[in-house]
């Protein structure tokens, strides 16, 4: 009597096997990728502490200067290359503040952790688009496809894949 498979029951272990390695691999790639989006979600969050603690100390959310003017990031359109990154507010936002009559320069990246991150899960830099006044202010991840939000059918910088934080 021979106890080896045939090559037919070899062809059917061998499908079914396939089978179960493409589900395996199709649900760990979902898994992965619902864990950076919530990475991300989790930094952005962190950020927003930060920007409340500034908004609470000056009144107002911080600033992005270059060349110590002023310069509007509400409208990605006119952001020269790099500008609109938290790292850009991390370097130059800070305000002059007088303790015991004496003036300090006050800089936002004394409000981070050491855990705050620069870069979404997907290596690109959060975007920090303050509104015009400075009374409000929109942070994003590009998210999965790492490009920055297109202007959509509404006027607004939106992508289905992007993820927001907004006050």
């Amino acid at each position: 009597m021979n106890r080896g498979m045939t090559l037919m029951e070899l062809t059917i272990t061998i499908g079914i096997s396939s089978i179960l390695a493409g589900l395996i691999l199709g649900i760990s790639r979902h898994v992965n990728e619902t864990t950076r989006i919530r990475q991300a979600q989790t930094a952005l969050q962190a950020w927003s502490v930060a920007l409340e603690r500034w908004r609470d100390k000056f009144g107002e959310y911080p600033h992005t200067y270059v060349d110590n003017s002023e310069m509007p990031l509400n409208d990605p359109d006119t952001l020269p290359a790099g500008r609109g990154n938290l790292s850009n507010l991390v370097e130059n936002a800070g305000a002059t503040i007088r303790v015991n009559g004496k003036e300090t320069v006050y800089r936002f990246r004394q409000l981070l952790t050491p855990q705050t991150v620069m870069h979404d899960p997907w290596s690109v830099p959060y975007l920090y688009l303050p509104s015009a006044g400075h009374r409000a202010y929109k942070m994003l991840s590009c998210g999965p496809d790492g490009k920055s939000p297109d202007k959509g059918d509404n006027g607004r910088y939106d992508a289905l894949d992007d993820i927001t934080a907004e006050r």
